[in-house]
Parts: C-alpha cells; structure tokens; sequence
C-alpha cells in the first residue's frame, strides 16, 4: 500500500511544469471539493514503476531502473501479479536527485547495464484524481512475448483506494541489446497535418528532476555514456516527461484528462544545451498532440474526457 503525500505530488508536479495550484495548495484544491493536493494524471505512472521494475527483474532484466552492484545474484522468482506492501511511502523516490554519472559507470558507480529498455506505449484512464493523504493499492500483471532481437513486455495496472479504481495503465515497453529501427512510421521530414503549436524545451536538469519524481532511473535518460553504448550522442528524455511538460502548457485551456493514450516513436535526445520539441495540437471533441524534433516524429498522444 502506497501512502500519497502532499511532497510527493508536488515533487511530481514541479518535475513537469505544471501549474494547476490544486496540485501544491490543499485550499485551492478544497475550492474544487477535494479534502487535499490533487495529483496530476501521469502522476499514476509513476506509482507503478517499483512493480515494473520487479517484474523486469523476474524476467531477468535486472537492473533496468536501478543498476545492481557487480557480482550480485539476480532474483529467480516467477512473475506474477505485484501489490505494493506496507505503508511506506513510494520506495523507488529517494529523498535527493540522481547524481551525473562518470563516463563507463551508473551513477551509483555500478556498471551499466547491457540492456536497453524503452516505453513504447502507454494508456491510461483515470477513473477519479490521486489525492494527497490517501493509501493506494498498486497491482500490476505482465505478459511478455519475442519480437525479433527485443522482448516486448506489456505491463497492466490498477491503482485502487480500498475497493474504488483510481486509474488503470496498459504500458508496453520493449527490452533489447540494439537501437530502435526506423519505420516508415517513425520517418523523418513527414508533413505534420495543420493545428495550434506549442513550443516545448527539455534540458538534462529536468530530467534528472523528473526521474527523481518518477522513479524511473533507467540510466539512458540520467548518463550520456550508457546511452552512447546503445548508439546514441546523448541521453534520451523520458516520454511522459515530454507529455507531461504539454500537457502542462494546456492545462489552463483544457479540463484535466480522463483518458491519455501515448505512443512514443522515436527517442527524444536531449545534449547538454537542452532540446527544443515541437508540439502540434489539434482540438475538437479530444486533442491529439503531435511531437517533432528536428523534424523527425518522436511522440503521439491523444487526450479525452
């Protein structure tokens, strides 16, 4: 059982920009009837990445998100159904941001791990918001299957307050030894279809913040040399943190969504002056956001009540 805090939600928060003040302030947040902070949606991503992070271990992929020492034995469970335990608060957020990483070692001086883990998909539906002060039971069941080189992992999720779902999460995630291959899908220079622009700048600092917030300490987004031995120049932004930072910039103009369904096509590099993605949004009944960098594809989401 995972208890939420009003730190934690505003750690998050911060982590993606956002602006809403029922996610810091409980008086804000108590004008829209609820009894404390309100967490943003993606906010129950990140609860499920302790769950995750054992059910890639289970399936041999230690080390993923948390680079085991050298000489430590993997865990041979089996995989099965995974609920928080306890009442400690969410054990995958240390009190302190991720340090950079030396070139060839983890941040934690660990070697890096030889397997590159990549969010390829997520869906989301929240059912009501995470509120500050409440405890969250997190269940997650996984299915794995052979795609040529990679093992593709579909991970799904229910977060439940006593016996009411809070949100249910369908994440795919693909595990391998080599770079993501182009698809025609994924190719560059295609003509976006026309809508609103936002402009959406990331820089290494956020990242190592957001992974802080989120848990997810896979070491290709925190250490340029872990992603350089996967054959890219730098490390790789999270997907939700990009999601997560327009989603912020719409946040005033749209009501919160119930539904979030991303699909992220190509990795997102981020140097050490920061990168600069283009968001191109289209609004009618939901609104599908289309994510460009250096004219290449990167992301697709749509949201929706």
């Amino acid at each position: 059982m995972l208890r939420i805090s009003r730190r934690r939600v505003g750690a998050f928060a911060r982590a993606i920009g956002a602006k809403n003040p029922a996610y810091y302030d409980p008086y804000d947040a108590g004008y829209l009837g609820f009894r404390d902070v309100i967490a943003p949606p993606l906010f129950a991503y990140a609860l499920t990445q302790a769950n995750v992070e054992d059910i890639f271990t289970d399936l041999g992929f230690e080390g993923i998100f948390r680079p085991l020492p050298i000489g430590q034995p993997v865990p041979k469970s089996a995989v099965q159904p995974r609920k928080s335990g306890g009442k400690q608060e969410l054990r995958a957020w240390p009190e302190a941001e991720p340090r950079r990483a030396a070139s060839g070692t983890a941040a934690n001086g660990t070697a890096h791990n030889e397997t590159l883990a990549l969010l390829h998909s997520l869906h989301l539906t929240a059912q009501q918001p995470i509120i500050a002060g409440s405890s969250l039971d997190v269940e997650t069941t996984a299915q794995h299957r052979k795609s040529g080189p990679w093992t593709v992992i579909t991970c799904e999720s229910e977060l439940k307050d006593g016996s009411e779902t809070v949100a249910e999460l369908k994440a795919v995630y693909g595990l391998g030894k080599a770079t993501v291959p182009q698809t025609p899908e994924n190719a560059p220079n295609e003509k976006e279809h026309e809508g609103a622009a936002l402009e959406i700048e990331i820089t290494q600092d956020e990242i190592a913040k957001f992974c802080a917030a989120s848990g997810d300490y896979n070491p290709i987004h925190l250490d340029k040399a872990a992603a350089q031995q996967f054959g890219f120049p730098n490390v790789i932004a999270p997907g939700l943190l990009l999601l997560g930072k327009a989603m912020s910039q719409l946040e005033l103009e749209l009501e919160q969504p119930k539904t979030i369904v991303a699909r992220l096509l190509n990795p997102i590099v981020v140097p050490e002056t920061g990168a600069k993605i283009t968001a191109t949004v289209t609004t009618s009944k939901k609104t599908d956001l289309t994510f460009t960098q250096s004219n290449k594809r990167v992301a697709r989401a749509t949201l929706s009540q």
